[in-house]
């Protein structure tokens, strides 16, 4: 299995594009179960651990709330 952990968005889309396949792991708990019990092996895993916009939480001009994929549920709760 190939592991890879991109800084930035551009570079995880590309890492994605390029691998056919490619799985995105954020927290992790359903994967890496997943993988545990043999219901899925994926070849390519793509950390977004290391995206550090992903863990912003924006509130947008037009009113509504941009979440990224890795904030903590505790985060969401002060918002």
């Amino acid at each position: 299995m190939q592991f890879h952990q991109p800084t930035d968005i551009d570079e995880a889309v590309s890492l994605l594009s390029k691998n056919k396949g490619a799985i995105c792991l954020a927290g992790g708990a359903t994967l890496v179960a997943m993988m545990n019990a043999r219901l899925a092996e994926p070849e390519t895993l793509v950390s977004l651990k290391g995206i550090a916009e992903l863990s912003a939480i924006e509130r947008l001009a037009d009113g509504s709330v941009r979440i990224g994929a890795m904030c903590r549920h505790r985060d969401t709760a002060q918002c």
